[in-house]
């Protein structure tokens, strides 16, 4: 049984290093993980040949760091990212480097929580872009799959579900870049986006498909809602939906 199992990873200051999770198929987390560092330069990757995968509600998985010099988290999945436990992306040093979700082929699809929050001016990214020349899948993608003829809107790839609430939060004043792209559509719950910057730039962009902000999810839950906050009136916001559909 894997009741009472973690899988944790700590560095304990003063690293430099790379932590890589990486599987010609799927990377599963079956059980709870952390990675913990401290005053750290670590990048840390997980990349799998199909998809990433977190399997159970309390399978959460976490990447705290506190003070680093230039890590950086990037995930790529060739198909999807499916979350089922929490998943937590806490970077406050000063100089964090890019923190990105990539879905090459497929969704990115959260059934639990999700919450970023980081000090500096990084990119924060969440895509599912289908980067594959000519709209195509990776690794055979999900069935069935009707590619990207405009008008057809498709809902098997290529898409952003949030299905509870996402959390993305900087605490640092001056410029940053948060995407949420998609080739199809975005679908959220719960999405509150909180810059304490006066010039930061936020878009939420489906390339070929339709945004629903407030609609993923339990239609029953009475805190369904999108929330952009940022300190003064410099910041850009821009939402666009199927700009690119050309039918």
């Amino acid at each position: 049984s894997d009741l009472g199992k973690t899988f944790d990873v700590k560095f304990t200051g003063g690293n430099t290093g790379d932590l890589d999770i990486m599987a010609g198929h799927d990377v599963l987390f079956n059980i709870p993980f952390t990675s913990t560092e401290s005053g750290d330069k670590i990048t840390s990757r997980v990349f799998a040949g199909r998809d990433i995968r977190s399997t159970a509600n309390n399978a959460d998985v976490s990447f705290l760091s506190t003070n680093d010099n230039n890590s950086t988290l990037t995930w790529v999945a060739r198909r999807n990212i499916t979350m089922d436990g929490i998943l937590t992306a806490s970077y406050t040093g000063t100089n964090t480097g890019i923190m990105g979700f990539q879905a090459a082929g497929g969704n990115i699809t959260t059934n639990n929580k999700v919450r970023i929050s980081t000090e500096n001016t990084n990119h924060i990214l969440f895509s599912a872009e289908m980067l594959n020349p000519g709209c195509g899948v990776l690794n055979g993608g999900n069935s069935p799959y009707t590619d990207c003829t405009p008008g057809n809107h498709n809902n098997q790839d290529g898409n952003i579900y949030f299905n509870d609430s996402v959390t993305i939060a900087r605490t640092i004043n001056t410029h940053s870049k948060t995407d949420i792209l998609a080739m199809h559509n975005i679908r959220t719950q719960q999405l509150g986006i909180t810059n304490a910057a006066a010039n930061d730039t936020t878009n939420v962009i489906s390339y070929k498909g339709d945004i629903w902000l407030g609609y993923s999810g339990s239609p029953t839950t009475n805190d369904n809602r999108f929330t952009y906050m940022a300190t003064g009136d410099g910041g850009q916001l821009d939402i666009k939906a199927g700009f690119q559909d050309v039918t």
